[in-house]
């Protein structure tokens, strides 16, 4: 568990920064000030990863994916609340890091591009969940499609 602990660190480091960059954000606060709240709605994917105990012909790591939607962006804290109890409702048992909601590109084509070089890149380190999850909406009302399983590592007897 203390590898998957790391990827998703890792993973959640990784997203933040995108996260800023395309929103045009440094990141960098003088005094650790918050940032600021825009006016107006964003556009927003979230992604989230969970890792699970260990049983043999099971994922360790499970990465959501969700589309990009827009969201005002004085409820960004409240986005990431709801996102957060949705992928715990995945696995319930489960060991959660949900990443949380970027801002996104608003160019359809580059943000697919950036959604698919994601996936591509953790596609042997975790299960990756593409689901229909919506700020808003009940996590009963999301449907989910598996894009990638993660590899299973032999075990011998």
């Amino acid at each position: 568990m203390r590898v998957l602990a790391a990827v998703v660190s890792l993973l959640c480091a990784s997203l933040a920064a995108v996260g800023a960059y395309a929103g045009g954000d440094s990141g960098y606060r003088p005094n650790g000030a918050a940032p600021p709240t825009p006016a107006g709605t964003g556009l927003y994917r979230c992604t989230g990863m969970i890792g699970v105990s260990s049983h043999p012909g099971q994922n360790d790591a499970y990465l959501y994916v969700t589309g990009t939607f827009p969201v005002p962006n004085a409820e960004l804290q409240q986005l990431n609340k709801q996102w957060r109890d949705y992928v715990q409702s995945q696995h319930p048992d489960g060991i959660i890091d949900a990443c949380g909601c970027p801002n996104v590109q608003p160019d359809p084509v580059k943000e697919k591009a950036n959604e698919q070089g994601w996936i591509d890149s953790w596609k042997n380190r975790a299960a990756i969940i593409r689901t229909t999850w919506k700020y808003g909406q009940p996590a009963s009302a999301a449907t989910t499609t598996v894009v990638q399983e993660q590899p299973k590592i032999p075990t011998s007897h």
